[in-house]
């Protein structure tokens, strides 16, 4: 048996031909499934933190109407807290209510607790032990996205003022 060297650059060859069809499969694989799914998994984690901060400024919100209506009459308390830009963060008057509305990117996500809201929003409704009059209460517009501070005040009639200052 001889040694042939046309044979051996013959399979050289075929390696270099082989190799470079197993990265373009690989890129086409990349590009069509893992992108995809990083894209959409980014998004739910934004979803995911936007809710996560929202929620902790009504559960902050509430905590402090429940401490200020507990307190004597004329008690003020002012808490500054974030609103993240996507949210929206609303009361109705004398109702003991506080609720937030939140808009996500990704539109198959519901956690409607009353599942009216569209899917591709998040409304949540926290119950306090007071009646709230937030006639100056808004937390849309211009404070959306900023460091806001809120100015918490029981009335002489009871209820318990909520004003963005």
């Amino acid at each position: 048996m001889a040694f042939d060297i046309r044979n051996l650059k013959s399979k050289k060859g075929q390696v270099t031909v082989e190799f470079m069809l197993l990265l373009v499969i690989m890129l086409v694989y990349i590009t069509t499934v893992i992108q995809p799914s990083v894209n959409s998994s980014s998004k739910a984690m934004n979803d995911i933190k936007l809710l996560g901060e929202t929620d902790f400024a009504l559960q902050r919100i509430a905590s402090q109407i429940n401490y200020v209506n507990a307190s004597a009459q004329g008690t003020t308390k002012t808490i500054s807290l974030y609103v993240p830009a996507k949210a929206q963060i609303s009361c109705a008057n004398n109702s003991a209510n506080i609720s937030f509305l939140v808009n996500l990117e990704i539109p198959s996500f519901n956690c409607s607790e009353e599942k009216t809201a569209p899917e591709t929003a998040c409304n949540k409704s926290i119950a306090t032990d007071a009646r709230i009059n937030c006639s100056n209460f808004s937390l849309n517009g211009e404070t959306k996205g900023k460091l806001v501070n809120i100015q918490i005040v029981k009335l002489n009639s009871g209820e318990v003022s909520l004003e963005v200052k």
